[in-house]
């Protein structure tokens, strides 16, 4: 399933499930398969449903369910509707449901599910109908019913972790690796999962085990990817559990990944990365695919505190990331994101030869379907935000 990360809530939504737009946009076969189950589900309880979120998730998800007469789609919404219909179905404003009948709202997203809900809750005040959250909603009742379905899952023997911090180039590296098909899908597989977990009472272990087999690879690799806070609760979570109690560090994670190899993804300007995560976090924008429209949940607004934050905490996080290196004994494989978009063959290479992966003599590593977010704004930016630091006396090290 993938999604769960992401879903992880939407953390780990955005992980389980492979994003992208039009072509480059793509459920893996487990969301498929989820995702045809939820509508089957919801075809028991609703006549009519309303879609919120006139986006790519959308678009994928009309196609998979197009032969489904039940729930009937009555409309999609969104607050930005560019878009005048998806798939024959219209697309409104959130402030003109008052006036539809539907017996529910179905957030459709898998990264900005909690947004979205906050978003659809205020109009289902006025229509007095549930607002349903696909994955935090469903995920942890289609994780149930496994054992009651034929599944034949891939146990990894081989496995690595992508250290990185926020707006490090870490979604870059994971989508050139998926790929390859020969390296995992490593997502940010355990950004909320602990969310999900809790409230679908779904064993840690348990959840962590679907987790590995859903996201390997035919040859047994499995990969996801770890900004430091992420990391600190995945442990302190895991420790909870009576097997991993007594575990920390280095081994506690070798106990759950097979063969685990470490990549520590960096970036050497740490101001245009402080500028980009300070960007991100106003328009929740965190990756973006071939052409299409960007569409700001917020307009980003320049701050000099809110930037210098974010360098602060990018600093931070590194510094910890090396340290546990330290601590451990480790030498991971270093990346570094600017010579990673200068050769994005030789990377994955790199790391394909750390995993001891078979290379196939044809392999091209295509340019990637993602796009760099920078732009005019974020130059404009990097101008005032170093002006302002040499009023403030600032030492600049990026």
């Amino acid at each position: 399933m993938f999604v769960l990360f992401s879903l992880f809530m939407f953390g780990l939504l955005k992980s389980f499930f492979g994003v992208s737009s039009n072509k480059e946009f793509s459920f893996t076969d487990e969301q498929k398969l989820f995702l045809k189950w939820f509508w089957k589900d919801l075809s028991r309880k609703y006549s009519s449903v309303v879609i919120y979120g006139a986006n790519q998730h959308t678009v994928e998800m009309l196609s998979l369910i197009k032969n489904s007469s039940k729930p009937k789609i009555t409309f999609i919404c969104d607050n930005n509707t560019k878009k005048r219909q998806i798939n024959g179905i219209s697309v409104i404003k959130i402030n003109n449901l008052k006036s539809i009948k539907s017996d529910a709202i179905i957030v459709s997203s898998e990264t900005s599910e909690e947004y979205l809900v906050k978003k659809a809750e205020i109009s289902s005040d006025k229509l007095e109908v549930p607002v349903i959250k696909i994955y935090n909603d469903y995920l942890s009742t289609w994780f149930s019913t496994f054992n009651k379905r034929k599944y034949r899952p891939i146990i990894p023997e081989k496995s690595y972790i992508i250290c990185c911090t926020p707006r490090s180039g870490s979604n870059l590296l994971r989508l050139l690796l998926r790929e390859t098909e020969l390296a995992g899908n490593p997502k940010e597989h355990f950004g909320s999962m602990f969310k999900v977990v809790e409230n679908g009472n779904i064993p840690y272990v348990e959840y962590l085990r679907k987790i590995k087999s859903f996201t390997s690879t035919p040859n047994k690799v499995f990969g996801t990817k770890m900004h430091w806070f992420i990391y600190e609760k995945f442990e302190r979570f895991m420790k909870r559990t009576s097997y991993y109690k007594n575990l920390k560090g280095d081994d506690l994670l070798r106990e759950i990944f097979p063969n685990l190899k470490y990549i520590f993804l960096t970036r050497k300007d740490k101001i245009k990365q402080a500028i980009s995560y300070w960007k991100a976090k106003q328009t929740r924008v965190w990756v973006s695919f071939g052409n299409e429209e960007l569409a700001y949940k917020k307009e980003p607004v320049y701050s000099f505190k809110g930037i210098n934050e974010c360098l602060k905490k990018i600093e931070l996080d590194e510094e910890k990331w090396l340290a546990f290196f330290k601590d451990n004994n480790l030498s991971p494989l270093t990346i570094i994101y600017e010579d990673l978009c200068e050769n994005f063959e030789g990377a994955i290479k790199e790391v394909l030869k750390l995993l001891e992966v078979s290379i196939p003599k044809n392999l091209k590593v295509s340019k990637p379907k993602s796009r760099i977010l920078s732009d005019d704004l974020s130059k404009e930016w990097l101008i005032k935000f170093v002006e302002d630091c040499n009023k403030h006396n600032l030492k600049i090290n990026s």
